[in-house]
């Protein structure tokens, strides 16, 4: 059975909250979760990935036990987990993220594409237009911040054109690892 632990990491002064499961000393790997969940989504999944590496599941802001501060965008989230890889020192990782996640980790690999090891994107692509718009109202108490919600699907309709002019850096990134891997000349 996989032993997790919660940590409460400050982050551009907000604090944030975290699972660990995994050898310290293993290659990390990064979780992002969906809208509307939190760490404790990637537990099952985490709970396989620990048997070989060091599992950081970060709550993001506007949901369960991390800040609401009120303000919320994907670049907001990309700045979150450039200070929380940051904070542990990861210069490199492996990143997964599952829709939300997924695009917050999209605009972090545009930015750092060196520091990515590997990526996978669930259920998600870098703009999707036909993102439904959300009630504004949620029945019972939510376990996120209900204005996190609708100002990231807001700018799910309303993308930043880079969001699409980026994505070539993710690519040349990895195309570059890939040539000095198989060792091919690209003359």
């Amino acid at each position: 059975m996989t032993v997790f632990s919660d940590h409460s990491i400050e982050l551009s002064h907000l604090p944030f909250h975290c699972r660990e499961a995994g050898d310290p000393d293993a290659p990390p790997v990064v979780l992002l979760h969906g809208l509307m969940y939190d760490a404790r989504d990637w537990d099952e999944i985490a709970g396989f990935l620990a048997e070989d590496y060091r599992v950081l599941a970060l709550t993001q802001r506007g949901h369960g036990e991390s800040a609401w501060p009120g303000k919320y965008s994907f670049e907001l989230g990309c700045g979150d987990l450039e200070a929380f890889t940051d904070a542990l020192s990861l210069e490199r990782f492996t990143l997964i993220g599952h829709s939300m996640g997924a695009r917050v980790g999209c605009v972090f690999a545009e930015k750092w594409p060196e520091r990515i090891e590997r990526m996978v994107w669930e259920d998600t692509a870098p703009i999707d237009v036909d993102f439904p718009e959300g009630s504004e109202e949620v029945p019972g108490a939510a376990p996120f911040d209900l204005s996190a919600a609708t100002s990231l699907v807001h700018q799910i309709h309303h993308p930043d054109p880079a969001w699409w002019n980026d994505l070539p850096k993710i690519t040349e990134e990895y195309s570059e690892l890939l040539r000095k891997f198989l060792k091919v000349d690209p003359s």
